[in-house]
């Protein structure tokens, strides 16, 4: 079992800040809420709704764990993902996040990053780590290994350019950087 997995479930563990993104995006509960319910009780976090996210069971109820949520953001005092914006980028911080840790190769990273509403919100340009990777990716002069070089050094590159500093306080784990 990978340390990004619960002990429960054996599924993907969001990080708070990933939780944020997607409540603002308005994706549903599924299982990985109570995952990082479960991850958050592990390190310590508690309150009265992060239990009871904790015992949510299948058919999820979308209504209920996002109200769950909110209450959990509210009694933890966590920050909220405001916009589409900064949706976007928390969520790419987070894939760089895990990159730079090790859990996720640069293929992976690149296929979720591609993933993304981008066009959701109007990123600007240098802030855009997507379509500098589509740059890169698409281009015929570079060798696959300076293809993979140059995407790696963009991808560390966005992550430090987004320590994730307001998250670090409610993450279940650390953020490194």
């Amino acid at each position: 079992m990978s340390i990004t997995e619960s002990a429960t479930t054996r599924s993907y563990v969001p990080y708070t800040s990933e939780m944020s993104a997607n409540r603002y995006l308005n994706k549903s509960g599924d299982e990985t809420w109570v995952a990082w319910a479960e991850a958050m009780v592990v390190a310590g976090f508690s309150s009265p709704s992060l239990f009871v996210l904790l015992g949510e069971i299948k058919p999820f109820n979308a209504f209920e764990m996002s109200a769950l949520f909110d209450n959990i953001v509210e009694e933890l005092g966590m920050p909220v993902v405001s916009s589409g914006q900064e949706a976007v980028e928390t969520l790419a911080a987070t894939i760089a996040e895990q990159y730079v840790r090790g859990r996720t190769g640069l293929n992976v990273t690149q296929s979720l990053l591609v993933q993304f509403p981008w066009g959701l919100a109007s990123i600007y340009r240098d802030e855009d780590l997507h379509l500098d990777l589509l740059d890169y990716i698409g281009e015929w002069e570079l060798s696959p290994e300076e293809k993979n070089a140059e995407a790696d050094r963009l991808i560390r590159e966005y992550h430090q350019m987004h320590p994730m500093t307001k998250w670090r306080p409610f993450e279940w784990e650390r953020p490194c950087g």
